[in-house]
């Protein structure tokens, strides 16, 4: 009789995904935009050290605003304030965001933003520079957790993928506006442009909902469902109440109190942990972090005929076209399979980059007809990036945790790998100037590589599954 009963609803639920499968949900991508305003402010800040860490380093005090020539330790830690900030921030913010819930959260991260910005703009001295880069960097962890959190909660189980990866997408917006106006302009009003995302944000966010699995985890059942009716916009108002009556069902759990120790005592909750986690790793040390932060430095020191500003735009365009179009292939060819393509061919094109400097370190006249393949190299990194390591982390990481554990156990795998990517941003510059570029680009290939073999033998393929489908996944891996 129960399984009877099962079937019949699964019956139900494929006939509304049919239904909606025939119309363009396009409040929900609407919604999903204006959260991932706060994500282009993301990237704005993620590339903001590669146009300006020139200029910080210049004697010129028209476009150095500290007035002198900042150290290789001060570079360090330029780069790494922001990252560690974000970090240790994870863990309020999670709380926060449980607390107040995703819209409101996302809110306060933008006064935030707007705050930390506008001093560093006006900063003549670097120890404010360090501490307005730490506030920044906190409150980014905050608005890449609630956004992931939010556009996975308002997703449908057919778009979910397309969702992820549409806020993945915005980070090379944000970065390519950085490169852009980095060529163009001042320390100043370079920090200055990067508010514009996130005023934008707070002006359009009053008009989309707030998360109905939030709203129902706090047993506000009459918002939940007009937030739902919102979001589907179905002409048939059974639908929905169909779809609230399951969402409140697997929901159920979320009433419960959950903490950070939760994910570690229960079996699923770790495995999914441990898998997410894997596959951020490999993604930070894949290179990543390197090419977007130093792309200006590095190319300036490769010879090329562009400058690192140039190259930097070329960086920014190539991503922002791949990662549309990992929007696209993310539901249709599936994460695994786009996982395993991406990390090998990322590890190759470290692998040349590395040989290129290398070469180069060695004095070999070959390099001077060579000068055209470090840009070949870092664009076909961030093609292929884009389209595995760049966007189905992140989708992954919002897929596999139960509605109750979501937010915490995000936050404690961007926690985790934030401590890695704080290593690894602070460690590259020491690291290049110690042993060579050629040396860290190489650790970027072997690293890819030893994290192909992990990709292939314990992440699962999760497009087009519910998340009880996953959730029957992650058992059955612990019973191995």
């Amino acid at each position: 009789m129960e399984s009877k009963k099962t079937d019949e609803c699964h019956v139900s639920f494929n006939l509304i995904n049919n239904t909606r499968k025939s119309r363009f949900p396009w409040y929900i991508y609407f919604c999903g935009w204006i959260a991932d305003l706060l994500i282009i402010s993301n990237g704005m800040v993620m590339a903001w050290s590669s146009p300006v860490l020139p200029q910080l380093q210049s004697n010129n005090t028209d476009i150095n605003p500290l007035g002198s020539s900042i150290s290789t330790l001060e570079v360090s830690l330029i780069v790494t304030i922001p990252g560690l900030s974000a970090t240790i921030a994870f863990s309020f913010w999670a709380k926060i965001i449980d607390k107040i819930g995703r819209k409101q959260t996302m809110r306060l991260i933008s006064i935030l933003l707007l705050c930390s910005l506008i001093t560093t703009a006006l900063s003549k001295y670097i120890f404010i520079y360090y501490i307005s880069l730490a506030v920044t960097g906190a409150s980014l962890s905050g608005g890449l957790l609630s956004v992931a959190v939010y556009n996975t909660e308002i997703a449908e189980e057919n778009n979910r993928g397309q969702l992820s990866c549409m806020m993945a997408t915005h980070l090379p917006i944000g970065m390519l506006l950085m490169y852009i106006f980095g060529s163009m302009t001042v320390v100043r009003n370079l920090t200055l442009i990067c508010i514009i995302p996130v005023i934008l944000h707070l002006s359009f966010s009053l008009c989309i909902p707030e998360s109905p699995v939030f709203l129902i985890s706090k047993n506000r059942l009459s918002e939940a469902s007009k937030a739902l009716r919102k979001l589907r916009r179905l002409e048939s108002s059974t639908d929905v109440d169909f779809e609230f009556k399951k969402l409140k069902e697997t929901s159920i759990d979320t009433f419960e109190k959950s903490s950070f120790f939760e994910i570690i005592r229960d079996p699923c909750a770790r495995l999914a942990y441990i898998l997410s986690m894997q596959l951020f790793i490999i993604e930070q040390f894949s290179g990543i972090s390197v090419i977007v932060m130093y792309v200006a430095p590095i190319f300036n020191e490769s010879g090329s005929a562009l400058s690192g500003n140039h190259v930097g735009i070329v960086v920014g365009v190539v991503k922002l076209l791949t990662f549309s179009m990992a929007t696209y292939f993310t539901d249709k060819l599936g994460r695994r399979i786009l996982l395993l393509i991406s990390t090998f061919l990322c590890a190759i094109s470290m692998f040349f980059l590395g040989l290129y400097f290398y070469l180069k370190h060695l004095g070999s006249p070959i390099v001077e007809n060579l000068q055209w393949a470090p840009i070949l190299c870092v664009v076909l990194y961030i093609t292929v990036y884009a389209f595995g390591l760049g966007s189905v982390p992140m989708a992954f990481a919002g897929e596999v945790f139960l509605d109750r554990l979501r937010v915490r156990g995000v936050a404690l795998v961007m926690i985790s790998v934030g401590c890695f990517s704080s290593v690894n941003t602070f460690c590259f510059p020491l690291i290049a100037n110690h042993f060579g570029l050629y040396c860290v680009f190489w650790i970027c290939s072997s690293t890819s590589i030893v994290g192909l073999i992990s990709i292939y033998f314990r992440i699962p393929e999760t497009r087009g599954k519910t998340f009880e489908d996953i959730q029957n996944i992650l058992k059955m891996r612990m019973k191995r």
